[in-house]
C-alpha cells in the first residue's frame, strides 16, 4: 500500500484501460494521462486520502482505495471507494489492501475512530 505519484502513471493508466470491461458502469478509474494527473493532484488535498494496493513480491499495482470527504470532529466519517484491476480480482489482494488502509486510517489523526458503514444498496456488494 502506498500513495499514488506521477511515477505510477504509465502502469496505472494501462491497468485502468485494461479493466474497463471488469469495472463496467461501477467504476471510472482514471484511464488517461490527464485524468491520472488530476487524480494524483486530488490525492493530496485535505479531506482526501488515496492509496494504491500493490503486490508484495513485485510492487505491481493491483487496485486503488480512496477515502474522500473526510469529516473530523464528533462525527468522523468519509466515503470509501475501491477497485481491483483486471487480472488481480478474486485473489484476496484487495481484501488485504483494504484492511491495511482501514488500519492506517484508524491509527492516524486524519481518520481516527473511523468505522465502516454501508447502505442497504451497497451492503450486498461488500465481500471484503
Amino acid at each position: 500500500m502506498r500513495t499514488p505519484s506521477l511515477r505510477d502513471q504509465r502502469e496505472f493508466v494501462h491497468a485502468a484501460r485494461a479493466s474497463r470491461k471488469l469495472h463496467g458502469a461501477w467504476v471510472h478509474a482514471p484511464d488517461t494521462v490527464q485524468a491520472f494527473r488530476l487524480y494524483v493532484q486530488r490525492a493530496g488535498q485535505p479531506g482526501r486520502h488515496s492509496f494504491l494496493v500493490c503486490r508484495r513480491d513485485d510492487g505491481a499495482i493491483v487496485g486503488a482505495v480512496d477515502i474522500s470527504n473526510v469529516v473530523l470532529g464528533l462525527f468522523r466519517s468519509g466515503y470509501l471507494g475501491y477497485y481491483a484491476f483486471a487480472g488481480h480480482e478474486r485473489q484476496g489482494l484487495m481484501r488485504e489492501g483494504l484492511q491495511q488502509v482501514l488500519r492506517h486510517a484508524s491509527s492516524t489523526s486524519s481518520c481516527t475512530g473511523s468505522r465502516p458503514t454501508s447502505s442497504p444498496a451497497t451492503r450486498h456488494r461488500s465481500r471484503w
